[in-house]
């Protein structure tokens, strides 16, 4: 699947790699709005992006396509078949939420095709009062990518 990194809204950051340190806990702010990805050794989040992922398929090569966060403004298809991974205050859309997650843990320097020197920590921001069975899925899908 492609992820285009073309054009990024004003007063988003543009994403970058950051380098990747074993020892450093991920923190991950999966929010409604914008997800934010960082280390807990910085002040700031290295990546800030659209909670939206949207799957198409390409009108010209036929192929089926998954864009997320702000790349879901370049293409009319993408907007038109954006999705929140929530429903509310609720995380609902797993598909959306793993599409967020893969593309967030890429920007961090965590792919598949890498082998890690180790596990690092994560912490994962969660609404008030969640319910556990969102929170146990989530984990799930964050401890794929570590």
């Amino acid at each position: 699947m492609d992820i285009l990194r073309e054009w990024t809204p004003a007063g988003l950051e543009e994403p970058s790699n950051v380098c990747r340190n074993s020892s450093t806990p991920v923190v991950v702010d999966l929010g409604t709005a914008q997800t934010r990805f960082g280390l807990a050794s910085s002040s700031k989040p290295e990546h800030v992006f659209l909670s939206k992922a949207a799957r198409f398929r390409d009108r010209k090569s036929g192929e089926q396509r998954q864009v997320v966060g702000n790349d879901v403004l370049l293409d009319q298809f993408a907007r038109n078949n954006a999705r929140s991974p929530f429903d509310g205050p609720l995380l609902v859309n797993w598909d959306a939420a793993e599409g967020v997650l893969d593309y967030g843990f890429e920007l961090m320097g965590y792919t598949a095709s890498q082998s890690a020197p180790g596990p690092a920590p994560v912490a994962v921001s969660e609404p008030l009062l969640a319910p556990s069975l969102p929170r146990r899925t989530l984990q799930e899908l964050s401890l794929i990518h570590i």
